[in-house]
């Protein structure tokens, strides 16, 4: 037999939970069956193996943990039976995936042990933090997590896995509830403590969740960069559990980025593995999960085999929540491959999905069972049953809401909502109810911002008005242009007075048509620009002019790779013109946005003070951003055209300035870096200057879309991207969008990098316009033409900025 230090420094995890969980557990269950012997020699082997787990890990819970029960008093004893015993069966229970029974008698084994003196009341308390998180309430768990790390204070130096495991459990609930930078906090700080040991588990599960926390940042340099040194670390004596979920999720990450094979040969070790260890609740998920990818993959008849033999497995699982959501991803990866089945054998198969799925109460997943029948009914000509399916499957999503940070649920989420908004709208096209299409469509351009935005800014009460209330509130002289892109465009043409659907045919000549003019003012070639512009106006604008006759302002609704066009740069071959010669121009994520921002645009009296920032200092890390030499005469100009301004300039444009300062302020010119982040839109940035401590650079779009801007009526964006953002379903999120829902029913912003002295001529011009008495549309206008009849013929100058949302005529 091996030395006790020998197996204890190959399997260092192992061996202190096998004294904080079973020979303690058994310590306290002999001790109340007064069985002094066994009593005895339970505590005798935690002392030993805790003592050896110390020496080698540097990590001293379990070897106190036992000493605290040697010396314990009789007064103590009694609190210690209770602990040990309650956190042994709650462990199992934990493991199980029984969170809602495990989490009371963990929190009940944390006071016990707490009030004995012993140090696993910061493990249990940890494993409380975690259940309480997958319970759904991760505002508590991370104030409970934080607690405790006050309380262990200078002891993390002697318990290192106590206060890795709090930090790493205090990172999750962060993640949770969107606290990105906090969550990447905790996790580092834990991967530091996890390192002062010989844990290479928990250390390859941290580098793991870091590389989740890097890529929700939208990092996925460094997100690989962890993600592969998990895999390392999970090859290194990492226990079974850790080394399929490491696997694991690496193969769900490589599946999102689109790298199928690289997920299928992952997924194939995590099914060997499985099968090797004979452990049926990691079957089952490794052949299901494998199933998804071969079905992406095309192996369609490979993976119906392993969802065929998933069901076998799956009746070995033992009873738990865990087997009823096994079942339900289950059923959905069958539901999915249903496509190659006749339409009544698909709709059998998906009546059996939608019963279990409902049982998981996600309505996400419902929602997904109810989109794959409705197209089931439709093939089979059951059209009545298509309709009832879809608007059932959007009722689902629409009680829904996005309440997690994890990539692969939010992208379920949204793509399942998009898909089910698509569906009806071209249901309804078919049936040739045109005013039914668009309220859809509205219904999914107003629904996806507002479930992205909900509870975070003013427009979480917003409800979405259909067209025959919408027409009543739309200006004489407005028409709201709609458009929907899907292998197909479609157009609506909305007035106070008729609503007119025309469809515009395929989509694929127009996104050629659209990277062609974005291509040729990326290299300055205005002939090819120009011809561009012209192709875009014959094939979206030209079919809708006989609805646009008479109109002083179009506002526009752009859909998917529509959002960035700048409409205001269409050019009409025939008479030489660009739209904006011929009619004021604006966007608006939807007819209930535009609607609603342009009553608060027209009730507020907009001659409150104006915040002016301007050319923030740069914090050391931001090398690839340059001092904007125009920002600061930019700023003195536009002030000296307003009534009451400030200024936010350098050193003292923090965010913390900023935040104050913007609450009370009319008018808001930022004049300075934003950041655009492809991926998380919600992180793209402005950037300010760091605070007295060297930090908070960044205001994110998430933070801003939490501000509450009751007084302000514009908000300018001077700088490059700030109308840019990753357009999910329909809509951007971008800077801009999250001024709009802090409260800024207007926003003028850019679609692309602008050149510093040109913006800084082109906006004084437009505050002067302001100064007037014009509206912003009508002030922007007449700056873009006025540089065009300067000379200024490059629509990449002009046709930059827009505005967003609400402005009057």
């Amino acid at each position: 037999m091996e030395p006790l230090g020998v197996l204890v420094r190959r399997y260092p995890e192992q061996s202190r939970a096998l004294v904080e969980e079973d020979l303690l557990g058994q310590w306290a269950a002999a001790r109340e069956a007064g069985d002094d012997a066994a009593a005895k020699d339970a505590l005798d082997r935690a002392g030993a193996i805790g003592e050896a787990v110390a020496d080698v890990s540097h990590d001293s819970v379990a070897r106190d943990a036992a000493a605290v029960v040697l010396r314990a008093t009789d007064r103590a004893v009694g609190s210690l039976v209770r602990g040990h015993r309650q956190y042994s069966a709650a462990r199992k229970l934990y493991k199980s995936g029984q969170h809602a029974q495990a989490e009371p008698m963990l929190a009940a084994a944390e006071s016990d042990l707490a009030t004995a003196g012993s140090p696993l009341a910061f493990r249990a308390g940890a494993y409380v933090t975690t259940s309480t998180t997958y319970l759904g309430r991760p505002a508590d768990a991370l104030a409970h997590g934080r607690l405790l790390l006050q309380r262990l204070g200078p002891s993390a130096a002697n318990y290192p896995t106590a206060e890795g495991m709090l930090r790493w459990t205090c990172g999750l609930a962060a993640m949770d509830l969107g606290s990105l930078d906090e969550a990447l906090d905790q996790h580092r700080k834990a991967l530091t403590a996890f390192q002062r040991t010989e844990e290479t588990s928990n250390l390859a599960g941290v580098v793991q969740v870091i590389s989740a926390d890097y890529r929700a940042l939208g990092d996925l340099d460094n997100q690989w960069l962890y993600q592969i040194e998990s895999f390392r670390l999970a090859a290194r004596y990492a226990s079974f559990e850790r080394s399929q979920v490491v696997v694991g999720g690496g193969a769900s990450a490589a599946a999102i980025d689109g790298y199928l094979n690289v997920a299928d040969e992952l997924e194939h070790g995590v099914l060997a593995r499985a099968r090797i260890a004979k452990q049926p609740i990691f079957v089952c998920s490794a052949l299901v999960r494998r199933a998804e990818t071969l079905s992406a993959l095309g192996a369609r008849q490979e993976a119906r085999a392993h969802i065929d033999e998933a069901l076998r497995v799956w009746q070995d699982v033992p009873e738990t929540a865990i087997k009823s959501r096994l079942r339900a991803d289950l059923e959905m990866a069958r539901a999915a491959l249903s496509v190659d089945l006749g339409s009544k054998q698909r709709v059998a198969e998906l009546n059996a999905a939608v019963e279990f799925v409902g049982k998981t109460n996600s309505r996400t997943r419902v929602a997904r069972v109810l989109l794959l029948r409705a197209r089931a009914y439709h093939d089979a000509g059951d059209e009545l049953s298509a309709e009832r399916d879809l608007n059932a499957g959007i009722a689902e999503v629409e009680s829904e809401r996005d309440k997690t940070s994890n990539d692969e649920s939010r992208l379920t989420f949204f793509n399942t909502a998009v898909e089910l908004y698509d569906d009806a709208l071209h249901f309804y096209l078919r049936r040739g109810d045109d005013e039914k299409a668009f309220d859809i469509l509205e219904r999914r351009r107003s629904r996806w911002l507002l479930d992205r935005f909900q509870g975070r800014g003013t427009l979480e009460k917003a409800s979405i008005e259909p067209w025959k209330i919408l027409r009543t509130k739309i200006p004489a002289g407005v028409a709201v242009v709609s458009y929907a892109v899907s292998s197909d465009i479609d157009a609506w043409v909305a007035t106070s007075g008729a609503l007119r659907h025309v469809p515009l045919g395929k989509a694929g000549p127009v996104h050629h048509q659209m990277v062609a003019f974005h291509d040729a003012l990326a290299r300055g070639s205005l002939a090819e620009a120009k011809g561009a512009a012209d192709a875009l106006n014959e094939t979206i604008l030209e079919p809708l002019r006989p609805e646009l006759a008479g109109m002083r302002m179009i506002v526009f609704l752009p859909d998917r790779f529509l959002n960035g066009l700048p409409f205001a740069a269409l050019h009409d071959r025939r008479t030489g013109r660009y739209q904006i010669e011929d009619h004021l121009v604006s966007v608006a994520p939807s007819a209930n946005f535009y609607v609603r921002a342009l009553g608060r645009s027209v009730a507020e009296p907009g001659d409150g003070p104006a915040l002016i920032v301007a050319n923030p200092s740069l914090a050391s890390g931001e090398e690839s951003l340059q001092p904007l030499a125009g920002a600061d005469a930019e700023a003195a100009g536009i002030a000296s055209l307003l009534r009451s301004a400030s200024i936010l300039r350098g050193s003292d444009a923090t965010v913390e300035h900023f935040v104050k300062a913007a609450a009370d302020a009319s008018l808001i010119h930022f004049a300075g870096h934003a950041v655009v982040n492809p991926l998380r839109p919600e992180l793209s940035s402005l950037v300010l200057a760091p605070d007295r401590e060297g930090g908070g650079t960044r205001l994110y779009a998430r933070d801003i879309y939490r501000l509450r801007l009751p007084h302000v009526r514009l908000v300018v964006l001077s700088a490059c991207d700030s109308a840019n953002g990753k357009t999910v379903g329909d809509s951007p999120l971008s800077l801009a969008t999250s001024f709009i829902a802090a409260g800024a029913p207007t926003v003028v912003a850019s679609l692309w990098a602008v050149d510093d002295a040109a913006t800084s001529e082109f906006f004084n011009d437009f505050y002067g316009r302001l100064r007037q008495g014009i509206q912003p549309a009508a002030a922007l206008r007449e700056a873009q033409i006025s540089s065009l009849r300067s000379g200024v013929i490059n629509p990449a100058t002009w046709a930059a900025f827009e505005v967003i949302g609400g402005s009057a005529l």
